[in-house]
């Protein structure tokens, strides 16, 4: 049986490494002091954490280990958040540690209600039925 889905797996990892470069690179001076919008990266930062927790719950198949790694992207959001103080010109912050959660979150649900749906389709195909209209 398997386990994962290895190109959402290989998706995940990639974003993984991406986040974390973000999150870590320093920023030159020019592209720090320009904001399109204000909140935008703040934005563009809880998405990026909904994108890994639902991304995770979609590459497991087993619940135990998508939601432990889903969940486990608050960790890595905060643990990404303090070695920020050993980069140049980036600073670690509680306000960013609370986006992150909050991505996370809307993560898991969206992700969360994605396998439900994935599961009631699969169900309706195994048991003969067309798949269950919403």
């Amino acid at each position: 049986m398997r386990t994962v889905r290895p190109a959402l797996l290989a998706l995940w990892i990639a974003s993984l490494a991406f986040v974390a470069a973000a999150t870590l690179l320093p920023w030159p001076k020019a592209v720090a002091g320009a904001r399109l919008l204000p909140g935008a990266d703040l934005a563009a930062q809880g998405l990026a954490y909904a994108w890994l927790a639902a991304l995770a719950l979609r590459a497991f198949l087993q619940r135990g280990p998508a939601f432990t790694w889903a969940w486990g992207m608050i960790l890595y959001g905060a643990v990404l958040e303090v070695a920020q103080a050993l980069v140049p010109g980036r600073a670690p912050s509680l306000g960013d540690i609370g986006v992150n959660l909050l991505g996370v979150c809307l993560g898991v649900l969206v992700g969360h209600q994605l396998k439900i749906r994935e599961h009631d389709r699969r169900m309706a195909e195994a048991l003969g039925r067309g798949a269950p209209r919403r």
